[in-house]
């Protein structure tokens, strides 16, 4: 009956005090496992298998996403062994040469051959020159790419696990391919070429021609035409009806014939360009059909000419600071010499469509607007832009204001009771089971403070399970509610306060604290216990407890079990006899051995060769370096899949040896 009733308190006392809390056990020590057998913190054949993937995008002349690909993978070698990361990162950097390269001579390469089919003679030579000295680099680059990758599946070798071996084969496989196709690619880009330089030698016989353009005007308005006209002759002759192509700031406006003295005129009209000054003008013969194999193309002179529109500018009142909900006025003003009525204005809030309206005649605006609850509090803009009014020659502009959104954040003060009874009192329930019902009413005063109005708020309480919800306003407030019985209910509880604002302009806001609660019940069963505990000790006391002590007792010396040996764990391994293998975890062995009996410290079943290692050196470190090195042969000899050396098979012993000897000699001083 006694050792029952000393379980039972231990148990009340012990959930008296954790009552109310969950507490999550959990394995406080990582126990020892085979890095063979475990799965490896970082991947080998991933970023092998996708630099072959990078590569096999340049392969097909993919340069853009090859480019992004090799930019993501940069990034990736940080949980890579040093060895691994430094190869690793050196292909990736000629990798990523090697891509904007290609990329470079493909667009020279088109360029040449628009400047070949337009008989463009000036011009090619230089862009094949090159496109020569791209095709060099990238040869070079080819073969330093290459070497890189022998090197990088050499030095990721010793760090392959058993488990991936296939896998790191196949992306070596993978990537070796890639780089087979990416050198044919090269053949291909030298064979194109060769090609380009075998025509642009035939096309330097070709009859040069000159083209000329003359206006009357160096300025002229948006929307305005231009009268131009010119020549198109080929060594002093007259080229008829042939087609001139006419430019405005590298944009093609119009194409006229030649008559039959080679001279052609036209008008050209000015596009309603606002955002520039001055554009040049230009005209262009590109030798067609017959001509292909007659004549070069040619180009004239560029004229320049100015620009004119009526600039446009807005003047805009709006407050830089506004609270959702509340409705606020935006106006503004419209300037300009051209028209200023009717004009177009926009306006985005940060990015979003906020309002549109047209100015009145005298160029002004006005828009109320109301900021929805949902944008973020903090720094905002506003942009407003007018649209050009072409008819007018008008120009467009654009301005950005500033708007500060409003929102503030209540601050919640509890001032709850500083004990609460369970149970309270007694409630008929009405009902057959339970009959009655225990309920405790508080009451749980505080305050509410905020920068901004602040009316019939959401106050939700949560104190110990229970829960109510209320409303409240600035400044003082008071909240009551029913807490209900349970055991689950005693020691300190939290109280928590969530108040969810009405107002757009407020934010959420909680405030928590601390309430005691005494369950009397508890206590009751509590005292219950201890008090039957109390009378069966009495009971069962021991005979003579309250007997004289005329003399002193005397103690008999039990026996005591021999102390046991503790027995070494260790991983699992099997060395044989005469194997360098086994040498090394025999010495190994011998020496954790040597320390356990001699110093007390114990390589335990959930201890890895390391944790051993640092719970030795911690607190003999004179053994530190010596158990170091013997520890990393150790785990080489556990987990490597390469075979060990004599020379590593001697030297084990002799760590071994060194640790039994200085031991030894701090055992004699």
């Amino acid at each position: 009956m006694k050792k029952p009733a000393l379980i039972l308190l231990t148990l009340m006392l012990t959930f008296s005090t954790l009552w109310g809390g969950a507490v999550a056990m959990g394995v406080t020590q990582i126990p020892h496992e085979d890095p063979t057998k475990a799965e490896n913190h970082y991947s080998l054949s991933l970023p092998l298998l996708n630099y072959a993937n990078a590569i096999s995008l340049m392969a097909c002349r993919n340069y853009s996403e090859a480019g992004d690909l090799i930019q993501q993978l940069e990034s990736s070698h940080a949980n890579l062994p040093e060895e691994v990361q430094f190869v690793m990162s050196r292909f990736n950097d000629l990798a990523a040469d090697l891509t904007e390269r290609l990329d470079r001579l493909d667009v020279v390469l088109d360029e040449c051959e628009i400047l070949l089919s337009q008989n463009e003679m000036d011009a090619t030579p230089r862009k094949i020159v090159e496109a020569r000295g791209l095709v060099a680099e990238i040869g070079s680059l080819i073969g330093n790419v290459n070497t890189a990758m022998d090197e990088l599946i050499l030095q990721t070798a010793p760090f392959i696990s058993a488990r991936e071996a296939a896998s790191v084969q196949a992306s070596e496989a993978r990537l070796r391919e890639s780089m087979g196709k990416l050198a044919q690619l090269e053949d291909w880009y030298k064979d194109l070429l060769e090609n380009m330089e075998s025509e642009a030698g035939k096309k330097e016989t070709l009859t040069a021609t000159t083209l000329t353009l003359q206006t009357r005007s160096s300025r002229a308005w948006v929307g305005e035409s231009l009268s131009v006209w010119g020549n198109l002759i080929a060594e002093g002759v007259p080229l008829a009806e042939r087609a001139v192509s006419l430019h405005i700031s590298n944009s093609q406006i119009a194409t006229v014939n030649t008559g039959r003295d080679g001279y052609y005129s036209t008008w050209l009209t000015l596009p309603y360009w606002y955002d520039v000054d001055e554009v040049k003008v230009h005209a262009f013969y590109y030798p067609e059909g017959e001509d292909s194999d007659r004549f070069s193309a040619t180009s004239s002179e560029g004229i320049n000419i100015a620009v004119m529109f009526h600039p446009t500018s807005v003047q805009i009142e709006a407050p830089s600071k506004m609270l959702p909900g509340l409705p606020s006025e935006i106006r503004g003003k419209v300037n300009s010499r051209g028209k200023i009525s009717g004009r177009n204005v926009q306006a985005l809030l940060d990015e979003d469509p906020l309002f549109q309206i047209s100015t009145d005649d005298d160029g002004y605006f006005s828009r109320d607007i109301m900021i929805g609850e949902e944008i973020a509090h903090g720094e905002h803009s506003i942009t407003f832009s007018v649209a050009p009014d072409n008819e007018s020659r008008s120009a467009g502009t654009i301005t950005v204001s500033s708007l500060d959104i409003l929102k503030a954040k209540p601050v919640v003060t509890l001032r709850p009771p500083g004990t609460i009874f369970l149970p309270a009192k007694l409630e008929p329930t009405g009902k057959i089971f339970p009959p009655l019902s225990s309920i405790a009413r508080i009451k749980i005063e505080g305050e509410v403070h905020s920068s901004l109005p602040l009316n019939e708020a959401q106050a939700m309480l949560e104190v110990a399970g229970a829960s109510s919800t209320s409303f409240v306003n600035g400044g003082e407030f008071s909240v009551e509610m029913e807490v209900p019985f349970s055991f689950s209910r005693v020691g300190l509880q939290e109280i928590k306060l969530r108040l969810v604002p009405a107002e757009p302009w407020q934010l959420p806001s909680e405030c928590t604290t601390e309430v005691l609660i005494i369950n009397l019940a508890y206590l009751l069963v509590l005292v219950v216990v201890l008090a039957g505990v109390g009378v069966e000790m009495i009971m069962h006391r021991p005979h003579g407890l309250y007997e004289r002590k005329d003399k002193l007792p005397s103690y008999v010396e039990e026996p005591h079990e021999p102390l046991r040996e503790e027995v070494i764990w260790l991983p699992e391994a099997v060395p044989i006899a005469k194997e360098n293998r086994g040498v090394i975890l025999k010495a190994y062995y011998s020496a954790v051995a040597w320390i356990q009996k001699i110093y007390g410290i114990l390589l335990g079943p959930q201890m890895t060769l390391r944790d051993f290692l640092n719970q030795v050196s911690s607190s003999h470190s004179r053994f530190a370096g010596v158990l170091t090195r013997l520890t990393g042969l150790a785990e080489k000899a556990l987990y490597s899949q390469h075979a060990q050396g004599e020379d590593e098979a001697s030297l084990a012993q002799d760590l071994s040896a060194q640790i039994k000897k200085q031991g030894s000699e701090e055992q004699k001083t």
